[in-house]
């Protein structure tokens, strides 16, 4: 008759026989290392990747425009040389749509007609443009002008807010109680200041002193901010769907609480050290190997999809081979061993294929390929090594025979599922 020890040992054994464990080759050391030190490993892995998030405060979304070109590209040295000529908000005006203009008096289109007909108005192109519509007709030329000198008045109050260069009147329409406006600002298209100008016209109902005016803001970088915004939205939704799933999902195959809620906070590291590593190396140009630009605001939604996906496989590959061990063995320092040793050769080629593949894509001479590629590079590279090799492996060392437990209530409620194909 053997005793509780023995009986352990010998299933132990038995298992090293089942699975093909090696107790000499180095992923066996490892893994006895991890399950000795689990603490310090998961303190270690915890630290670097909270470190390696904090850039992430400052993450700015945007698509590169000419200012980020190559500096030996016609793109790069026209975006320069209207810069220098008319400011750099010259390469991103705003169209701004003013409506609910009250009409012109009669007697302010009268005096308007009279000023035409003499010689006396100066006009300049937009307004001649009007004027010349309305030849046949000097009342409706009057009466459009005098629409446009009101016009001129809002564009000279919108050209006193800050961030403003200068405002245009564009073209009112025959009516007079709509005008389109160009705003050049002071700063860039891609610069804080002018997402704030933006926001400030749109919101800041002091813009027009004493009047019902209202103002809508388009062109092709307001347009930009928008899409920004509400990719910054749907982030939140996304990744909880996301990370719900793989939850429910995690807790059918493994049976399991702590196990899915582990492998969720490590998805969420990983993600925070992309995105840090993202916004350290790409907008803030750090050790020079790119210059500053703002990250693809579709980045984070393809980067949290593709690394999820791949995230989850290694949590598997890992995870189930734990599990296995474990449910023969009943030994929770062992089973880490033994599953660690068998799973980290899949994990590992698996990142090697993949961070291959995408760290490729850090040559291309695109902006965005190269931002797509190294991103998910890094990020796969720090979820297999770290979060699902190391961490992962500590926490279930840790828990010991706790981290496979599953409330009673809860194991008849969710189906049964084994993922080895037995029990």
């Amino acid at each position: 008759i053997l005793s509780k020890k023995q009986r352990a040992a010998y299933h132990a054994s038995k298992v090293h026989h089942e699975l093909h464990v090696s107790h000499t080759s180095a992923w066996y050391k490892v893994g006895g290392f991890i399950a000795r030190k689990p603490l310090p490993v998961i303190a270690l892995v915890v630290v670097l990747l909270a470190g390696l998030s904090y850039p992430l405060t400052d993450l700015r979304l945007g698509l590169p425009t000419d200012e980020y070109a190559a500096s030996d590209t016609t793109q790069k040295k026209a975006y320069d040389i209207l810069s220098r000529g008319f400011g750099e908000g010259f390469n991103g005006p705003l169209i701004v749509l003013a409506e609910g203009i009250k009409s012109p008096t009669s007697q302010e289109v009268e005096q308007t007609k009279l000023a035409l007909l003499s010689g006396q108005l100066a006009l300049p192109p937009a307004a001649q443009q009007l004027a010349g519509q309305g030849t046949k007709d000097p009342d409706s030329a009057a009466r459009m002008l005098a629409s446009y000198s009101k016009a001129q008045q809002i564009a000279a109050q919108l050209a006193t807010q800050p961030g403003v260069a200068r405002a245009i009147p564009a073209s009112v329409t025959s009516s007079g109680s709509e005008a389109l406006i160009q705003v050049i600002p002071t700063s860039g298209p891609s610069d804080e200041a002018t997402v704030d100008l933006i926001k400030n016209l749109r919101n800041d109902s002091t813009v027009l002193r004493d009047s019902d005016v209202r103002l809508s803001v388009t062109g092709t970088t307001a347009i930009q901010t928008d899409i920004d915004q509400k990719m910054l939205e749907a982030l939140p939704p996304y990744l909880g769907i996301t990370v719900g799933l793989s939850f429910l999902i995690l807790m059918v195959a493994f049976r399991s609480i702590l196990v899915p809620l582990k492998a969720t906070v490590g998805f969420i590291l990983s993600v925070g050290a992309m995105f840090g590593a993202l916004v350290m190396t790409f907008q803030w140009g750090a050790f020079g190997l790119f210059e500053p630009t703002p990250i693809i605001s579709f980045l984070p939604i393809i980067g949290l999809g593709i690394l999820f996906g791949l995230a989850m496989d290694y949590e598997f590959f890992m995870n189930s081979s734990i599990r296995e061990s474990y449910t023969h063995s009943k030994n929770a320092k062992q089973s880490v061993k033994d599953g660690f040793s068998l799973g980290a050769k899949v994990v590992t080629a698996a990142a090697i294929i993949m961070v291959s593949v995408f760290g490729g894509f850090m040559f291309s001479s695109d902006d965005i390929i190269k931002q797509v590629g190294f991103g998910l590079a890094f990020g796969i590279l720090v979820d297999a090594f770290l979060v699902r090799m190391l961490m992962g492996p500590a926490i279930l060392s840790l828990l010991g025979h706790k981290a496979w437990y599953m409330p009673r209530w809860l194991g008849k409620i969710i189906p049964r599922i084994s993922i080895e194909g037995k029990e």
